[in-house]
C-alpha cells in the first residue's frame, strides 16, 4: 500500500500516515506489549501473539520446543587435563566417538 501511494504521487501527509502504520505493524509484529502503544488484535478482539511472546516463558519455542527432550546418541562427560595430550587437543573415548560420530571425507 505504501509503494502504491509513494508511485501514484500521494500528498506527504499520507505517505507520512503510511510509514506511522507500517511502524506500527512492525513493532507489535516484534513485540505486542510494549508500553504506550496500542495492542494489535484479531478479528476476534484477542491479542496478537509477537516474536517475543513466541519465543520467551516457559512455554515458549526455545523452553518449550527445542530444549529438553530426550534424544538419542547424546552423551555427557567431565572435562578434565590429560598429560598426554596437547592444549588445544581433545580427548574422546573410543566408544563415545563410534557412537556418536560417523566418518565423512571433507577433502578429495
Amino acid at each position: 500500500m505504501l509503494k502504491t501511494q509513494v508511485e501514484n504521487g500521494a500528498g506527504e501527509h499520507i505517505i507520512a500516515d503510511f510509514v506511522k502504520l507500517l511502524q506500527y505493524h512492525i513493532f507489535t509484529l516484534c513485540d505486542n506489549t510494549i508500553v504506550g502503544i496500542p495492542q494489535a488484535c484479531t478479528k476476534s478482539k484477542r491479542p496478537l501473539k509477537s516474536i517475543r511472546e513466541r519465543l520467551k516463558s516457559k512455554e515458549g519455542r526455545l523452553r518449550g520446543t527445542l530444549m529438553g527432550k530426550r534424544v538419542d546418541f547424546c552423551a555427557r562427560s567431565v572435562i578434565g587435563g590429560d598429560p598426554n595430550l596437547d592444549t588445544e587437543q581433545v580427548g574422546v573415548p573410543r566408544s563415545v566417538a563410534l557412537n556418536l560420530t560417523f566418518p565423512e571425507r571433507v577433502t578429495p
